[in-house]
């Protein structure tokens, strides 16, 4: 679902430490219902645009900086967030091209359950001296069942994609 601002993907995962470890899976033992179902939303927020030194009467473009800011979020079907995935891309630019750009990403907001296991896979395109940059990041969040070494019994490798143009505009996609 490429270039949708939004996608929601339900993903329920009902997992039992009882029924990882071969037996039947008592109360205490369970994945607290706010932590096993998942629903994943996208937001973009863009922020902060700044005019840096430069005229338009000399010819010379007046150069404009600008953050944009994506996020990710996991939530559960009661609304309750399970984890926030970011990524923001800062760029200059003057009409004719990027002055300068660059990009991180980060998360939080994680329930207990969840563990982030950082970015896994990154890459960028374009920046100074052209007329866009891209950036794309995949991140890997892992649930687990406290006490049981079972590691990851469910993962969710969320993933953002922001271009930036020479002019300011902006785009984004994001995916699960």
């Amino acid at each position: 679902m490429r270039g949708a601002n939004q996608l929601g993907i339900l993903a329920a995962v009902t997992i039992s430490a009882g029924a990882l470890l071969g037996g039947p899976a008592a109360a205490a033992d369970e994945i607290p219902a706010d932590s096993a179902v998942a629903t994943f939303e996208f937001d973009v927020i863009s922020a902060k645009e700044t005019t840096m030194p430069g005229t338009t009467g000399t010819g010379v473009p007046a150069v404009k900086c600008k953050t944009f800011q994506s996020t990710k979020t996991a939530k559960n079907i009661f609304g309750s967030t399970l984890f926030k995935f970011h990524q923001k891309v800062t760029w200059c630019f003057n009409g004719t091209k990027i002055t300068s750009a660059s990009s991180k990403a980060w998360a939080d907001s994680i329930a207990t359950g969840w563990r982030y296991h950082g970015i896994q896979s990154e890459k960028t395109s374009g920046g100074a001296g052209k007329g866009s940059y891209t950036a794309w990041r995949q991140s890997k969040f892992c649930l687990t069942v406290p006490g049981t070494g079972a590691g990851c019994t469910s993962e969710k490798r969320p993933w953002i994609e922001q271009k930036v143009t020479k002019t300011g505009g902006t785009s984004s996609d994001s995916g699960m």
